[in-house]
């Protein structure tokens, strides 16, 4: 999985309008993202995530904001 800035950064990812964003979990964006797209954060990940675990989650995230 890429990372941003380092492998030790955490990653927050959002899906707004049906695209991919996503914002390092330490930023000013990623709180500034969280408030106004709360309910679009799909999770927050870093290097040792399974990339698996986060297709999942985005598979996920996208049935439920379809259904």
């Amino acid at each position: 999985m890429e990372m941003i800035d380092s492998a030790d950064c955490d990653v927050a990812i959002f899906m707004v309008g049906g695209a991919l964003t996503s914002t390092k979990k330490r930023s000013q964006a990623y709180e500034n993202n969280l408030a106004r797209l709360g309910n679009n954060l799909v999770g927050v990940y870093n290097a040792a995530s399974d990339a698996r675990r986060v297709r999942a989650d985005l598979s996920e995230f996208y049935q439920g904001a379809t259904v």
